[in-house]
């Protein structure tokens, strides 16, 4: 499912922002989000793991560091469920667990 959604969502800014959809389906977006998302050597992972654990970041990689701006663009909207989680947690400073929690638990 977060995978499917990151997907969707990433679809969703690029439309908003009138990229090209065929980018983010491309090596270039779904490969990216899968090689950064999933290597252990990957600052953004590392970072999303820490995140996870303690509901903050001191580390400087390109998602953390980029993720105000994206929020200035595009703002936070019920389609965009992982964005307004992450931006509750980064920003807002709420809690990790019950922010995960709702994100999996409430219907869409």
């Amino acid at each position: 499912w977060l995978f499917a959604q990151a997907v969707r969502e990433m679809l969703e800014i690029s439309k908003f922002l009138q990229a090209d959809q065929q980018v983010i389906l491309s090596v270039a977006g779904v490969g990216d989000l899968v090689a950064t998302g999933l290597a252990s050597a990957s600052k953004n992972h590392t970072a999303g793991m820490e995140l996870a654990r303690t509901g903050r970041t001191a580390i400087e990689c390109e998602g953390v560091m980029s993720f105000p701006s994206l929020v200035q663009l595009v703002g936070t909207r019920p389609n965009l469920r992982l964005l307004t989680a992450l931006d509750a947690i980064l920003s807002k400073g709420q809690n990790v667990r019950i922010v995960i929690q709702e994100l999996l638990y409430k219907k869409a």
